[in-house]
């Protein structure tokens, strides 16, 4: 750590803490770049940061290097493994933002495999094993630490939170951003680490650790040497697994040695509360994915509306409601059941004849979320200001068929669309997005809106 010469007061103490922070941070967002070397990269930051917790840090660029190249070689196989984790929860849970059931679900998964990375990169910098030992070790840590687990992949997924709402926090990831993710993380699962390593004799008498592969955990051996003292304590996690192990043996052994009454009057007579709890989790597993899957099935039109907001007041849902209702009276063989959803949380930013639209609301996450969605089909028909269907003729093959001007239809003044920021006082068209999977109700929509139009 860096001493200060003007004092060795609280404020310098925190300063030359958070200058150490984002050095580190810094270094691993550098060594990070070529991507493959991102797992060694983000080690080295967690070995330092549980260093810092214990003041053992010293000079940081020098002891960063060092961790670097130690953990460079083993760190490439596991890293590309879990890079394709990480990359897959983040798609799924960017793509769920907007639906509350889905990312309700998409949580708890997400903070438990975030949780899973953090112990994984720390047991990585303390201990040398290989890949499939790590991975292995990392789960088991993960799950006899809920607690400290769940802390960590919570602070993670706030963060994440935090720039998918804040996008233009994204700027400040190169110097900072992973010590905000990976700081307290490390800190926590240190001290675990810590306490393990002193039940299981791992650290010498002059305080120095014992991080050779032969004096330490060599995967699963020696964290299942033998069985703890106290069982039922979790947080000593060779004698939880090693019990657990013996215990399973010893039951399968006793109903194979049953005959079939026997087995089902023995699960229900000692297992009955187990038996109950995985019934009630399978079925509110299977009620939340019917659930969502109705919701699904039951949009029968899914709508999309670019930089506007509602000058009367009315919400999403009251306007989906009005719009169904109308289009019942319209077609009603068609719309006699089912959901629209109209959606105006678009805010995107752009550039169109050398002039840049957009407003304090607009982020790269919404403009990605559309044209993801168009690509995907999700989007049946969109509303948008004229700049911007010129903008998407630039583009090409984002819609296709005539647009439709609605700016004077009764549709736009009763949902009280009006456009923001640079896209104020433009006119309102209707598309249809290439690939929706509800074409044929789009296009009954454009109907109705071409014959509105006319009345008017």
């Amino acid at each position: 750590m860096m001493k200060n010469p003007a004092g060795d007061n609280a404020y310098n103490r925190v300063m030359t803490r958070v200058f150490d922070l984002i050095l580190i941070s810094a270094l691993a967002f550098l060594f990070s770049a070529p991507v493959i070397t991102a797992g060694a990269a983000w080690t080295a930051a967690c070995a330092l940061f549980m260093k810092m917790s214990k003041g053992q840090e010293g000079a940081i660029v020098k002891s960063y290097y060092k961790e670097f190249c130690g953990n460079l070689k083993e760190s490439v196989g596991g890293w590309v493994i879990n890079l394709m984790l990480m990359g897959i929860l983040t798609l799924e849970l960017f793509l769920t933002r907007d639906d509350a059931l889905q990312y309700g679900i998409m949580i708890g998964p997400v903070i438990l495999c975030l949780a899973y990375l953090c112990w994984y990169l720390c047991l990585r910098a303390r201990f040398r094993e290989n890949t499939v030992s790590a991975i292995v070790n990392a789960l088991k840590f993960t799950m006899a630490n809920l607690p400290v687990s769940l802390l960590s992949g919570g602070s993670m997924i706030f963060c994440i939170i935090i720039l998918f709402r804040c996008p233009i926090l994204i700027s400040f990831l190169p110097v900072a951003g992973i010590a905000c993710f990976l700081y307290l993380p490390s800190c926590l699962i240190g001290k675990k680490i810590d306490v393990y390593m002193k039940e299981k004799n791992l650290v010498r008498e002059n305080g120095g650790e014992e991080s050779e592969s032969g004096s330490c955990m060599q995967g699963n051996v020696e964290m299942l040497t033998s069985l703890s003292a106290r069982r039922t304590d979790i947080s000593k996690i060779d004698g939880f697994f090693h019990y657990l192990k013996m215990y399973l043996a010893n039951e399968c052994r006793k109903l194979r040695e049953m005959k079939k009454k026997e087995k089902i009057g023995y699960l229900l007579t000692y297992y009955r509360g187990i038996l109950l709890m995985g019934v009630l989790l399978i079925a509110g597993v299977l009620m939340l994915t019917g659930r969502s899957t109705a919701a699904s099935e039951s949009e029968i039109l899914r709508i999309a509306v670019i930089n506007s907001y509602h000058s009367n007041g009315q919400s999403d849902q009251e306007i989906s409601e009005k719009l169904f209702r109308k289009m019942a009276v319209y077609s009603q063989e068609t719309f006699a059941d089912g959901i629209i959803r109209y959606d105006s949380s678009y805010q995107i930013a752009y550039s169109f004849g050398g002039r840049y639209y957009g407003s304090s609301a607009a982020n790269d996450s919404d403009y990605d979320k559309f044209f993801l969605n168009i690509r995907n089909g999700w989007i049946d028909v969109a509303i948008v200001p004229q700049s911007f269907l010129e903008y998407c003729d630039l583009l090409g093959e984002v819609y296709d068929g005539i647009p439709l001007d609605i700016s004077d239809g009764s549709f736009v003044q009763e949902a009280g669309i009006d456009f923001v920021g640079d896209n104020a006082g433009e006119r309102c068209y209707l598309i249809l997005p290439c690939g929706g999977k509800n074409r044929e109700n789009a296009e009954l929509l454009k109907s109705y809106f071409g014959e509105d139009n006319k009345k008017r």
